[in-house]
């Protein structure tokens, strides 16, 4: 059957011409000049309007730096040692729910809130050689005098750190900084995510950080073996006790609980850097 005089087939590889005048100002509405949208809609050839929608967008660099930002997010996202994170990940869930959780719950039923509030500032207390050091290390003198400060009042009127009249009274907030972010401060990247047994989401760097920290810490000269390794599981039964509700809300959250809890911890290590 023979096609009416002045009828061409289309192309069966040009797509209509509304699909390529929408994509063509989709393209470009947020980045080219008005007159040059209202250009492309008076264009006769679909396949004009897109080739000149393709030249604007590699003559402005626009897909060089879209190729540049997925290669970026792309290494940002690797993670080479997520098969082991998410093992241990999965352990350390396990080891909170059926131990740490029931032995937290039932201290916590036993103390009541002042005495575990009183027993966690203890333990904060023991640490000011670490905080002292790291507010040194990141120039950072008031803090370290702040901290200085908090020590001998609430090692002495506070009797060794049950109680806070540095804070009380005079107003002096802790400072928190350890090695990791003294590192990160100076320029040394975290590295790859690793999530440490019983201890949790952790990265390279604040792992090594880890060692000058054991260090500094008084409770590392008790006599290693049972009598140091009690007391380490006490603190973090009754740090646990404090917040038993934190946990489970972290994890209704989460809809994948491993990259949800990788991804926290490096954006708050990131923000305690930046601080």
């Amino acid at each position: 059957m023979s096609e009416p005089m002045g009828f061409e087939p289309p192309s069966q590889a040009q797509p209509p011409e509304s699909v390529s005048l929408n994509l063509a100002k989709l393209s470009i509405q947020h980045f080219a000049p008005k007159d040059q949208v209202l250009a492309l809609i008076n264009q006769d050839t679909p396949a004009e309007t897109e080739r000149w929608v393709m030249d604007e967008m590699e003559s402005d660099g626009f897909m060089d730096e879209l190729d540049s930002e997925f290669e970026e997010e792309k290494l940002d996202d690797s993670d080479p040692l997520e098969g082991y994170n998410r093992i241990m990940t999965g352990f350390n869930d396990w080891f909170y729910l059926s131990i740490l959780f029931p032995v937290a719950t039932g201290w916590n039923w036993v103390a009541p809130e002042p005495v575990r509030t009183s027993l966690y500032r203890f333990f904060h207390n023991l640490l000011y050689p670490i905080r002292f050091v790291n507010t040194l290390l990141q120039a950072k003198p008031l803090a370290a005098i702040e901290e200085t400060g908090r020590f001998v009042l609430n090692s002495t009127v506070g009797l060794l750190g049950l109680f806070d009249p540095a804070k009380a009274w005079f107003g002096l907030e802790p400072h928190n900084e350890d090695f990791g972010q003294t590192l990160g401060l100076w320029g040394v990247g975290a590295g790859p995510h690793v999530v440490l047994p019983f201890l949790g989401p952790s990265n390279l760097r604040d792992t090594f950080a880890m060692v000058p920290e054991w260090q500094l810490d008084p409770v590392t000269y008790v006599k290693p073996g049972t009598k140091q390794l009690g007391i380490r599981s006490f603190n973090q039964v009754n740090e646990s006790s404090l917040d038993l509700q934190g946990y489970e809300s972290l994890k209704r959250d989460a809809v994948d609980l491993y990259p949800f809890l990788r991804d926290l911890y490096e954006q708050n290590r990131t923000n305690a850097i930046k601080e």
